[in-house]
């Protein structure tokens, strides 16, 4: 059976149960994040599945990512944390204000 219905709240929308396979490293990256951001597992995954379907929020998504990729290179090319050595971190900074800028929905360059 690949899902089943359940409500375990009156007035609560019922929910499908829907059993996936992932790997182990990806289960405990789940269950972190759903540890600090004090959720339970199902409603992380909930949140993240909406997150990911929601145009806004894939744009959102995108938009970290390419932070997290910057800060990968910028570390390399420094040697240093953005987080310990204030010349990468004023690195970062300037082109995160740059990139916001970018994404002004008042900018006529706004590129998104």
């Amino acid at each position: 059976m690949p899902y089943k219905i359940t409500s375990k709240k009156k007035g609560q929308p019922k929910q499908h149960v829907l059993t996936v396979r992932i790997t182990e490293e990806l289960e405990k990256k789940i269950r972190q994040n759903a540890e600090s951001s004090k959720r339970s597992i199902t409603e992380e995954l909930t949140l993240r599945l909406e997150q990911s379907l929601d145009r806004n929020a894939a744009r959102t998504t995108s938009f970290l990512d390419l932070i997290r990729t910057k800060i990968g290179d910028v570390e390399l090319q420094t040697k240093q944390s953005w987080l310990e050595d204030e010349q990468t971190w004023r690195i970062l900074r300037d082109w995160l204000v740059d990139e916001i800028d970018r994404r002004n929905p008042t900018n006529p360059t706004n590129r998104t």
